[in-house]
């Protein structure tokens, strides 16, 4: 099972005399599939996390007695790999497929998006709400501290996190990844999640792109039972930008009036809230053949900024990460 964070587990992970052969930074998709593949190899592998859950954008928020996706709001399969860790994972009942697309299939993760997280996962020891804010390397060794003071050490550190704090944590160690980090830019969303007293009597459960919305979904319209109804309503990317430094609540106010307007219904509302996600779409990607490890693999970057902002981009990534350090191991 997975681990979450307490202080005393965090404390004797960083004591000194601890050498991981791999520290994976950010439990995304792309920073679980490596660890995955490095665990499997048989290297002491743990991975630390800023976040309350693992799953990064594959993210799912309970509320108020209320379920959202608020993340990445389904996937699709054409590599091989990530097709056979998709069907594993609907053998276990952690994924479901979600016929929207008409010309290719469709899934999502069960009951919950970050259950497809969570399945993929495994064993894999991972300790949330670990901010890590330097790294450096001292005699082929990587040292690594969180923002609490703490210490981490590792032969080898892949860095998961979106582009531009990449960028940041890896410039000193690294500086030809950072460049490869900083070539690579995001545009924003505004989610918001409502909470409603009763379903609205709309005859299409799912909307998309109708502006200033890029998406919005019944939670219901999963095919999950025994949900209250939730509405998730996601801006697109001009929307976010010019709604990027307003408050929750002006989001919330903006986006509900907008999806009242497209569909014609007025929403019963009994809870509401907002996330923006700062790095949420990749706008650029970074160069595929861009330096994505250093000579000896002592530092690797992994993520969906690599491509198309998708989760199969980050599996694909989080594999390449672990070949690289894999293959310099011998």
């Amino acid at each position: 099972m997975t681990m979450t964070k307490t202080t005393p587990f965090r404390d004797s992970l960083s004591e000194p005399d601890i050498l991981f052969d791999v520290i994976i930074i950010g439990a995304g998709i792309a920073g679980i599939r490596a660890g995955q593949l490095l665990q499997a190899a048989g290297l002491s592998v743990h991975v630390l996390d800023k976040g309350r859950r693992i799953g990064g954008r594959c993210a799912t928020r309970r509320s108020a007695g209320y379920l959202f996706n608020h993340g990445a709001q389904f996937f699709t399969a054409a590599d091989g790999d990530f097709q056979s860790a998709v069907i594993d994972a609907k053998t276990k009942g952690a994924v479901a497929s979600w016929d929207i697309c008409h010309h290719k299939p469709t899934y999502i993760g069960t009951p919950s998006m970050r259950d497809f997280a969570t399945s993929l996962a495994g064993s894999l020891p991972v300790t949330q709400e670990v901010k890590i804010i330097s790294l450096t390397a001292h005699n082929g060794i990587y040292q690594l501290e969180d923002e609490a003071g703490h210490s981490y050490q590792a032969k080898h550190v892949v860095v998961t996190a979106p582009a531009p704090q990449a960028a940041t944590l890896v410039k000193s160690a690294a500086p030809d990844l950072a460049k490869t980090a900083q070539s690579a830019s995001y545009d924003p969303c505004w989610t918001v999640m409502l909470g409603l007293a009763q379903a609205p009597d709309v005859s299409h459960p799912i909307l998309r792109d109708a502006t200033p919305i890029g998406w919005a979904c019944l939670e219901q319209a999963r095919g999950i039972d025994n949900q209250l109804p939730a509405l998730t309503i996601q801006a697109d990317p001009k929307a976010s930008i010019a709604l990027l430094d307003k408050s929750p609540e002006e989001v919330c106010t903006h986006l509900i009036a907008a999806y009242e307007e497209h569909t014609k219904v007025t929403l019963d509302i009994s809870h509401r809230s907002a996330h923006r996600w700062l790095y949420a779409r990749v706008a650029q990607p970074a160069d595929n053949t861009a330096p994505h490890a250093t000579k000896d693999a002592g530092i690797v970057l992994a993520g969906d900024w690599f491509g198309k902002a998708r989760l199969e981009t980050a599996f694909l990534s989080g594999s390449r990460a672990a070949h690289s350090i894999l293959q310099a191991r011998g």
